[in-house]
């Protein structure tokens, strides 16, 4: 499917002439768009075990043998599969999306970041927000006590990090997304 949606024109087209090729390694022998709703379902099967990482939300990862064009494809399939087949990767993680179709991130990080972690991960982290402002607070009058250090000392650590986005796929998905 990759190398069918690397062509820039897929975008326009309204039918697509695809053979499914079956785990046996023969032809399929359906056509039309249940042929095409198979292989998009089939390779979103495959990308999500190939492709992507963590629990409720997944997230796209970097790959050696994944280039600009592969990425650029794979954003003319989630655009195609919604346009053809009503057809969403409700899978990817909400904020990679909402950030390729926008252009910035317009959902809670937080949420996402925790539907991102595992459950474990999750349950600790809920946990440590929980007591987030009585550590922040003890930290911030032993900052003063011990150290003599402004009130500010505190606010190095309450700006969330983004630098973990997989900013290079949202890059190459943007084009093609914000047309949605």
């Amino acid at each position: 499917m990759i190398q069918q949606f690397s062509n820039p024109d897929v975008v326009d087209a309204t039918t697509f002439n695809m053979t499914q090729v079956l785990p046996s390694g023969q032809e399929g022998k359906g056509s039309g768009d249940g042929v095409f709703r198979d292989c998009v379902t089939g390779f979103w099967t495959e990308f999500i075990d190939q492709c992507c990482v963590r629990n409720h939300e997944k997230i796209p990862i970097i790959r050696h043998d994944f280039q600009t064009k592969h990425w650029t494809a794979v954003a003319r399939i989630i655009f195609k599969g919604y346009q053809c087949l009503m057809f969403f990767p409700a899978f990817l993680s909400a904020s990679v999306i909402t950030n390729a179709i926008y252009g910035k991130q317009v959902s809670n990080l937080l949420e996402h970041f925790m539907k991102y972690i595992t459950d474990s991960e999750n349950k600790l982290f809920t946990m440590a927000l929980q007591n987030f402002d009585s550590v922040l607070t003890k930290m911030t009058s032993w900052c003063l006590r011990q150290l003599q250090l402004p009130v500010k000392c505190h606010k190095r650590y309450s700006v969330p990090d983004s630098r973990g986005e997989p900013k290079v796929i949202v890059n190459c998905w943007t084009d093609v997304l914000k047309q949605l």
